[in-house]
């Protein structure tokens, strides 16, 4: 259950954060969730910031094996997401 409870904030938290940011400048719905998507592929703050727990004793080798995976999948499900979702949007510009 804490493994999926990281996995959705993470995920949805960056994919939200950076919807805001884009939407917030001008860009287009559709434009702003791709944006937020493709910044969903960035995992070396969360890298960085578990082993600095772990050192300080905050986190445990649970807690950081938890983030790593949770790094792993985000970095594994972008690209394929991406894709499809450049695809839609290629489709939807060209208007087929």
């Amino acid at each position: 259950i804490l493994f999926t409870a990281i996995l959705l904030a993470a995920f949805l938290g960056k994919i939200l954060g950076a919807f805001s940011g884009a939407r917030s400048s001008g860009m287009e719905g559709r434009d702003s969730f791709t944006v937020g998507l493709g910044m969903n592929d960035r995992g070396t703050v969360e890298l960085v910031l578990a082993m600095i727990g772990l050192e300080l004793g905050v986190l445990t080798n649970n807690h950081v094996t938890i983030l790593v995976m949770v790094v792993f999948l985000t970095t594994l499900t972008v690209p394929l997401l991406l894709k499809q979702r450049m695809h839609k949007l290629s489709s939807h510009l060209l208007g087929e």
